[in-house]
């Protein structure tokens, strides 16, 4: 997918989600595709089965890079990594930040972060456990990101 910097936060992150989605595999048991378990914001049915990934769309920041001239931004969003044990959901994050950081992961038209000029900045990450309906333990992982568009 190629990003359209008019539509940057939308693209970039739909972007993103693809390269989840061609490069982790689903540790669960459960015969089901990405899109079931990879989301681009929170999924509309409720009882979905875990692990899931949700992403945040985020939002977008201009700064000046060189002297004062405007030649990309600066993307900020949240991922959260919901699953019911503590390594799943520290694997899942690893695979994360490993594809974040390489300029040629790929999404399943084998567009890369660095074709579509997209570079890491930044990580950091929180541990959000909490119940759900049924009073079960969810382990999440918030996953905050910066990531550098250059136009």
């Amino acid at each position: 997918m190629q990003i359209d910097p008019q539509r940057l936060e939308y693209t970039a992150t739909q972007h993103i989600r693809d390269i989840f989605r061609a490069n982790i595999d689903d540790p669960s048991k459960y015969d089901r595709d990405q899109r079931d378990w990879i989301f681009k914001g929170m999924p509309k049915k409720k009882g979905f089965k875990e692990p899931v990934i949700i992403m945040d769309g985020g939002h977008q920041e201009h700064k000046p890079f060189f002297a004062n001239s405007d030649t990309g931004a600066f993307l900020y969003f949240t991922i959260e990594v919901w699953t019911r044990k503590m390594g799943r959901r520290d694997n899942i994050a690893d695979q994360i930040f490993n594809l974040l950081q390489d300029n040629y992961s790929e999404d399943l038209d084998g567009d890369t972060l660095f074709d579509n000029k997209l570079f890491y900045v930044d990580i950091s990450t929180t541990n959000d456990d909490r119940t759900n309906e049924n009073d079960n333990v969810l382990r999440v992982k918030r996953i905050n990101v910066t990531m550098n568009y250059l136009r």
